[in-house]
């Protein structure tokens, strides 16, 4: 099929091992050495650098049965530092946004960039620029990705980290250089195609991207994957399907942890319940939102089979909206009431607050009454929390030694989210 090129260009524009990247960027001495980060406590790999990769170990490999390859090759391995990681990708979106018009971010460490004002001659040059200045400004290394839609962007993304003749951009702004990349990408690579599409796709002959940009029986590719597999054909053909999302405010927001042992107290479970309402409703009131509904879980280990097994829920919805962790938690606290049941050893809880209205355009009931103190309070705390570092200030429910929280033995530094943490500098003079 014929390509007919237009002026709208989309980027996709990802950061490189990111996990990795953001412990290598306080730690130079780690930039050629093999690093892993590991999961929630401490279980599995979820991010490698390309030399952990070529020891053979593998993204959510579980940590135990890989520990003799890590030791033996001196592999650096961290606990998930998300304090971290969420701080330098705000850095890194804040940047992203100041050189596109519309930016939609995908991921932690993805996003795509609307580059309709960008001219044709100018989007590798725009690309290099993007991420020259990451590297610069952030430190983090970035692939970056163009093609005339987002799936286009994305495929194109995914050969300028596999390339090494690319080094880290791939621009698909002609004919030839979007033939080729089609050609050179499978149908299980394609952004939205999983492996049983995949496979269905391959009974049809269809191997490649060009085999199914080239497709024309709509019917059969309706069948096997529904609009959505119509869309992702059309995208690959240049036809833009995939609406570009700016983010709104979040309808839900959750917290919840796995222990770092087993619980049968409810003291330490209210206890790790305080703390995941805190940062849910801190989460929250960062977005200028107060909640009506709140919901809470807790568990056993359903992979222990010696063990009896115990799994509920339960919610309240309430007359007035709040964004008071105290009344959160004091609530949170109750429904844990109802469901736990002595002599379960529980390994993971969590609560949910949902139904938001707008912290402040909602619209008050005759008789209801806003309790200024506690917002004042909040605001404070949160304040404080923001210069100094998570739970510098914080409910006593809360606790202070935690021993149900998470095995993170190996946690790096929050050299930018907590004031003593911050890494030391010395002067010369």
């Amino acid at each position: 099929m014929k390509a007919i090129f237009s002026h709208q260009y989309y980027a996709l524009v990802d950061c490189n091992s990111f996990y990795v990247s953001c412990e290598r960027l306080f730690q130079p001495a780690l930039k050629k050495r093999p690093v892993v980060v590991l999961s929630n406590n401490d279980g599995c790999m979820i991010a490698l650098s390309k030399e952990a990769k070529a020891l053979g170990l593998k993204m959510g490999g579980a940590y135990h049965e890989n520990r003799d390859i890590i030791l033996k090759n001196q592999v650096e391995t961290f606990s998930s530092n998300y304090n971290l990681y969420q701080n330098i990708s705000n850095r890194v979106m804040m940047l992203l946004s100041e050189m596109s018009s519309k930016i939609e971010v995908y991921s932690i460490d993805e996003a795509f960039l609307d580059l309709s004002l960008i001219g044709e001659q100018e989007l590798f040059e725009h690309a290099q620029n993007i991420k020259e200045t990451v590297q610069k400004q952030v430190g983090i290394p970035v692939s970056v990705g163009i093609g005339r839609t987002k799936v286009l962007a994305k495929l194109a993304n995914e050969l300028a980290k596999k390339s090494p003749r690319a080094k880290g951009i791939v621009c698909l702004d002609c004919a030839r250089y979007e033939a080729a990349a089609l050609e050179k990408t499978l149908v299980h690579q394609i952004w939205g195609v999983g492996k049983k599409l995949s496979l269905k796709l391959e009974l049809l002959g269809l191997k490649t991207a060009q085999d199914l940009c080239d497709y024309p029986n709509d019917k059969v590719l309706h069948k096997i994957g529904t609009k959505k597999m119509l869309e992702i054909r059309d995208e690959l053909r240049g036809i833009s399907c995939l609406s570009f999302i700016v983010r709104d405010k979040k309808k839900n927001i959750g917290s919840s942890k796995s222990f770092g042992k087993k619980v049968f107290s409810i003291i330490e479970l209210k206890e790790a319940l305080a703390n995941y309402a805190t940062r849910a409703a801190f989460k929250m009131r960062s977005q200028g939102s107060r909640a009506k509904y709140i919901a809470i879980y807790m568990r056993t280990n359903p992979f222990d089979r010696n063990s009896s097994q115990h799994c509920e829920g339960a919610y309240l919805r309430l007359e007035f909206s709040t964004l008071d962790t105290r009344e959160i938690i004091s609530k949170a606290w109750a429904l844990a009431d109802e469901i736990f049941l002595p002599g379960y050893a529980y390994k993971k809880a969590g609560i949910e607050l949902s139904e938001f209205e707008d912290r402040d355009e909602y619209q008050l009931v005759l008789g209801q009454k806003i309790n200024w103190s506690a917002e004042k309070l909040m605001d404070t705390m949160d304040r404080v929390n923001a210069r100094f570092g998570d739970n510098t200030l914080k409910v006593m429910a809360c606790g202070t030694h935690n021993p149900w929280k998470m095995l993170s033995q190996m946690k790096s530094q929050r050299h930018t989210t907590h004031i003593l943490e911050a890494p030391k500098v010395r002067s010369c003079i």
